[in-house]
């Protein structure tokens, strides 16, 4: 056997070194600020399941250009396949899931991109999400706000030799002390306290290879019962005391939100979960309006002697302002609330939302903390600081990648209209986004928040109002405080327009706009005072 596996390994080294030689070689000047990942396969394209065998070499330099011939900083057989559902089918930039292996085929753990060392990687096509970083956003916010995500870092990809564009490294989400850190279950791991942890369990689309788990007792809102799937341990490896222990807490957890005493801190669901983790998870998916969230990718675990935790946060391709279905594209409106719109669709979120919503004592704390997250973490200057930093990483790799794939400008599943035409105009497009939901969110959020200090005290201080309305030539913006740091208008494409304003020297609080080079038409308006930010809309006549 072993001999079998040097074999491997001798092959799959010489063909990556032949791959070198031939396709690399023919652009030896090809190089990145960025890290290079270089894949020599077998197989092209590489399957969904099983994994195959492949190489796997990565130049990474760090503050030093990367060239395509220079020698790897890193090199691993690995095994690798496609991930992904919907992109799989319509994309021609692929995601990946892939291993690292020894020379006997054993799992390798290696310190890769400038995170711990592991085995199991992603790396994300961010194909269909024009920005390039909704996920790495998401995964950041998430990091910022106490919940763990996923480390990301920029690479391209080049497959045999071919160039396949800008790609996100990604921790696969996992069970290790620098990922999801609970207890190791093991098999013998049967009774008492031993029994109660950890696990890791999903919600999502089932496939042919999966889906087994613990089916929920109570149906969703729109029908479907759902199946809460085993992710560690894999369902192979649990043993029947253990499914039996996991699916009875969890269906616990289930029949105290049916309960009368539900609202009851003491006897209703509190018991079962860890409620700070389901405000942060709440809020980071109404914030991004994510039309996949809480119903699909959505990780719970289960710590040894420990509630339930929601997190870590999965698959944000489609959030902030990247979906034209089911009310994704809104600014307004609840995500949670996807079933009430979206009533046919068979991933449909779980009815404990409602629940939660239902018990004032939830909202109030939700309230506090979302308070509390907007006076630092959830500024609109602090989220367009890292909005324009992660941008400014992939500064010059862009050009590479829409060359690959020249999509700006044109339909991909599912964008919304108006389809913003350049790289820029996707930045302010998703930059107006956030100012607008965040906006509706501080009117919305339901709960009474006590702490002096709040938003909810302050938001309706710097209310801007514009007339007249609709306007020709020149309009008028007040402002209470009388001073803003800064004004942009928007169209609804996110296109930043070029207004002129001025103080009006013969009005206290009140500024002049001249629009009259505007095209007809819905613009947003952006005021930014002490670091936040505020918003009118102005329609513009012929």
């Amino acid at each position: 056997m072993k001999y079998i596996n040097w074999i491997r390994s001798f092959l799959l080294y010489l063909s990556a070194v032949l791959c070198s030689m031939t396709s690399y070689a023919q652009d030896s000047l090809r190089s990145s600020n960025l890290p290079l990942v270089l894949i020599s396969s077998p197989i092209i394209p590489i399957p969904d399941e099983p994994k195959i065998n492949a190489h796997i070499a990565i130049i990474d330099h760090h503050t030093k250009r990367n060239f395509v011939k220079d020698t790897p900083t890193f090199e691993s057989d690995m095994l690798i396949e496609t991930r992904g559902s919907s992109s799989q089918s319509f994309f021609p930039q692929k995601s990946f899931s892939l291993k690292f292996i020894d020379s006997t085929g054993e799992n390798y753990n290696a310190s890769v991109m400038d995170m711990p060392e592991e085995h199991d990687w992603i790396l994300y096509a961010p194909y269909n999400d024009k920005t390039c970083q909704r996920n790495v956003l998401s995964y950041l916010v998430s990091n910022e706000i106490g919940m763990y995500a996923s480390k990301t870092k920029y690479c391209e990809l080049y497959i045999n030799g071919d160039y396949q564009g800008i790609y996100v490294w990604m921790e696969k989400i996992k069970r290790d002390k620098n990922r999801v850190d609970i207890a190791k279950l093991d098999s013998s791991d049967l009774s008492s306290e031993d029994l109660t942890g950890g696990y890791i369990f999903k919600i999502d689309k089932t496939t042919s290879a999966g889906g087994e788990g613990c089916l929920s007792n109570y149906p969703t809102s729109t029908g479907p019962h759902l199946v809460y799937q085993y992710e560690y341990p894999q369902f192979e490896d649990l043993q029947d005391e253990q499914k039996n222990y996991l699916c009875s807490y969890i269906d616990s957890f289930e029949k105290s939100l049916v309960s009368p005493l539900y609202r009851d801190t003491a006897k209703g669901y509190r018991r079962f979960v860890d409620v700070n983790s389901f405000f942060n998870y709440f809020i980071l998916n109404e914030i991004s309006r994510n039309v996949d969230g809480y119903r699909l990718s959505t990780f719970l675990y289960k710590d040894r002697n420990a509630k339930i935790h929601i997190g870590p946060p999965w698959d944000y391709n489609l959030a902030w302002w990247n979906a034209d279905y089911c009310q994704g594209s809104w600014d307004n409106g609840w995500s949670y609330q996807f079933n009430s719109y979206c009533p046919t669709d068979p991933f449909p979120v779980p009815f404990w939302w409602d629940r939660f919503l239902s018990d004032t004592g939830f909202t109030n704390a939700l309230k506090c903390r979302y308070s509390e997250l907007r006076r630092n973490v959830l500024q609109e200057k602090q989220l367009f600081y890292w909005i324009d930093s992660i941008a400014h990483i992939t500064d010059e790799a862009r050009a590479r990648h829409f060359a690959k794939y020249p999509i700006l400008g044109k339909y991909v599943w599912p964008n919304p209209s108006p389809l913003p035409q350049t790289f820029e105009q996707e930045i302010a497009a998703l930059k107006v986004f956030i100012v607008l939901r965040l906006r509706w969110l501080d009117d919305n959020m339901p709960g009474t928040c006590r702490i002096s200090n709040s938003i909810e005290g302050s938001k309706d201080e710097y209310q801007l109002f514009i007339h007249p309305q609709p306007v020709k030539d020149i309009c008028f913006l007040n402002t209470p405080e009388g001073h803003l740091d800064e004004i942009r208008v928007y169209s609804i494409d996110g296109k930043d327009q070029s207004v002129g304003y001025e103080k009006d020297p013969t009005q206290e609080s009140v500024f002049k706009l001249h629009v009259e080079k505007l095209n007809p038409g819905m613009y947003v308006l952006v005021g930014f005072i002490d670091g936040r930010s505020f918003t009118a809309k102005l329609l513009k006549l012929e």
